[in-house]
């Protein structure tokens, strides 16, 4: 019987010839040599089959499945079905990966024998402009690097990007984790469960992941889809996470869920931004239970109160990126704005004065 390989790369390709051999050079060249590199062809139109045959015939450690157009989702949920790694991790086709990225995941994984091994990532475009993630920035400023209790985990299960990660396949396939099929938007679901059911995570900021801005991409190019997939993936994840009897009862995973699950649904609002989604997310929110107090805050607890209000015919909500509150009212009224700047007050009060704005849905 065979020795399974430590590492499983699932690297879903459409239409990528301009970067895919970058994606591929980069993955070859890892110094942990003992992997297997997974390539679904989602029935790309440009020389990305032939690309692929070239790098078939030179590194065998590469197997090329093709399937008809499906999308991302089906891409990856084909790799896993395909991947028979110690542990699984996924790779953009436009992105590239240092030449030790897996080596120090994996090591630091089994050095802890955790369930999920984290790495770092940088944001590139332009072919000159890099930077790190915010949220990436709290993970991997905090001394701790290992990770057990839900509290400890909480940034984690909100970094939700599947590909600076690797996890143990055991783990997924025990308890059937797949990608939503059809979906834009579709890490978060899964990570977060992975994350959830995890016992042990483990952070390695040295480990780095480019991760290109492409502006031809699915996130830009089809931002209303983005939106409304958003929407059906917090619905589901719900459901899906409350038929886990793992963490189905834990409160903190219930808090995280849904500050997680508003918090994106606010965020692809500005890409929807109209009735339609607008109902459907009023109908969601109302579900929202375990909204968190935002530590304490002030303005955390004028939140929970309007989440929890049946009475209240607005939702509110914190606009960190442009330092505002949103009130989304869902009657008839007149359209107004209300503006109050002042100084800023950051970590004495609640974080800053805000701009209050009031949006009108007929």
């Amino acid at each position: 019987m065979s020795v399974p390989p430590k590492v499983s790369v699932i690297i879903p390709i459409y239409n990528v010839e301009k970067y895919l051999s970058q994606c591929l050079d980069s993955v070859c060249a890892q110094t942990l040599h003992d992997i297997e590199i997974i390539c679904v062809n989602d029935e790309s139109t440009d020389s990305c089959s032939h690309i692929l045959k070239k790098y078939a015939k030179l590194d065998n450690r590469i197997k090329v499945i093709t399937q008809k157009n499906s999308g991302l989702s089906a891409a990856r949920n084909a790799g896993l079905k395909a991947a028979t790694g110690d542990y699984i991790t996924f790779l953009d086709s436009d992105d590239w990966v240092a030449s030790d990225f897996y080596e120090l995941l994996y090591n630091n994984a089994i050095k802890n024998n955790a369930d999920i091994s984290c790495g770092n990532t940088i944001y590139y475009k332009n072919n000159k402009d890099m930077w790190f993630d915010e949220l990436d920035k709290r993970v991997f400023d905090e001394i701790k690097t290992i990770y057990i209790s839900p509290d400890e985990k909480r940034n984690i299960c909100r970094s939700w990007a599947c590909w600076n990660k690797i996890y143990k396949r055991d783990l997924i396939i025990k308890n059937n984790l797949l990608f939503y099929p059809g979906k834009l938007v579709e890490d978060f679901p899964f990570t977060f469960l992975v994350c959830a059911l995890s016992k042990k995570i483990v952070v390695n900021p040295c480990a780095i992941l480019y991760y290109r801005q492409n502006s031809n991409g699915i996130m830009l190019s089809k931002r209303q889809k983005c939106a409304f997939d958003a929407l059906d993936n917090c619905i589901k994840l719900r459901e899906d996470f409350y038929k886990l009897k793992q963490i189905k009862n834990n409160v903190v995973y219930q808090q995280i869920l849904d500050n997680f699950l508003f918090d994106q649904c606010i965020d692809y609002r500005q890409r929807a931004g109209n009735y339609e989604y607008m109902q459907k997310f009023k109908k969601f929110a109302k579900n929202l239970t375990h909204y968190d107090k935002r530590y304490g805050t002030i303005l955390g607890n004028i939140i929970y109160k309007c989440l929890n209000n049946k009475v209240l015919n607005a939702l509110l909500f914190i606009d960190i990126r442009h330092n505002k509150i949103n009130f989304l009212l869902f009657k008839k009224v007149k359209l107004f704005k209300i503006k109050w700047y002042g100084p800023q007050l950051w970590g004495m009060l609640f974080g800053f004065i805000p701009v209050y704005r009031f949006f009108k849905f007929k």
